[in-house]
C-alpha cells in the first residue's frame, strides 16, 4: 500500500494528469512538514532529480532515527518492536510483540540525492472562526514554538511562504 502512496505523491509533485505547468519545476523547492524518519522526503528527493527537498521535524528523537536511516548501506538492518509499549493499537496481544525491519531501502548504497533534514516545528495558517463565517481574506497564524524561533526557520519556507 504505501509503495503506491509514495508513487502517487511523485506523480503529482512531477505534474503528471494535473493541468500544464503544475508540479515542481526544474531546480524546486520542496518542503515535507513532519518529514518524521524522512522515508517520504527521500522518495521525494530520489524522484524529482534536481529538486531541492528539505524536511521539517519537531523531535529530535524522529530526526536521529532519519540521520541513521540514511546512512544505512544495507535493507532491513534493524529489528524493533513498536507495539511493545502500546496495547491500545493491537487487535490482540501477540501482535504486541511483532518486530518490524528497517530501512526498508539502503540509502547509502544508491545514489546521492539532494535532501536537507532540519529540526523545527511549523505554523499553522487558518482563519479564525468568525473571519471563516465572514469570508474574510485575513489569515492568522499561530505557533507551537517562539517567534525568535520562527526567524531561524525562514530558510525551510520555500519563497513567499515564510512565517512572519
Amino acid at each position: 500500500q504505501m509503495p503506491g502512496l509514495r508513487a502517487e505523491v511523485l506523480r503529482l509533485l512531477r505534474g503528471e494528469g494535473l493541468a500544464s505547468g503544475a508540479g515542481v519545476p526544474p531546480g524546486g523547492e520542496v518542503l515535507v512538514l513532519g518529514c518524521g524518519q524522512a522515508r517520504l522526503a527521500w522518495t521525494i528527493a530520489a524522484g524529482l532529480p534536481g529538486a531541492r527537498v528539505t524536511g521539517l521535524e519537531a523531535s529530535e528523537a524522529q530526526l536521529s532515527a532519519a540521520n541513521f536511516f540514511l546512512q544505512c548501506a544495507e535493507e532491513e538492518r534493524l529489528a524493533f518492536h513498536p507495539f511493545l509499549d502500546e496495547p491500545r493499537s493491537n487487535l490482540h496481544a501477540a501482535a504486541r510483540t511483532a518486530a518490524l525491519a528497517a530501512p526498508d531501502i539502503a540509502p547509502a548504497a544508491l545514489p546521492r540525492v539532494s535532501l536537507e533534514l532540519r529540526r523545527g516545528d511549523f505554523l499553522q495558517l487558518s482563519p479564525s472562526g468568525e473571519e471563516a463565517l465572514r469570508g474574510s481574506g485575513r489569515r492568522r497564524g499561530s505557533s507551537s514554538f517562539p517567534p525568535n524561533r520562527a526567524a531561524s526557520l525562514r530558510g525551510a519556507f520555500p519563497t513567499g511562504a515564510t512565517p512572519s
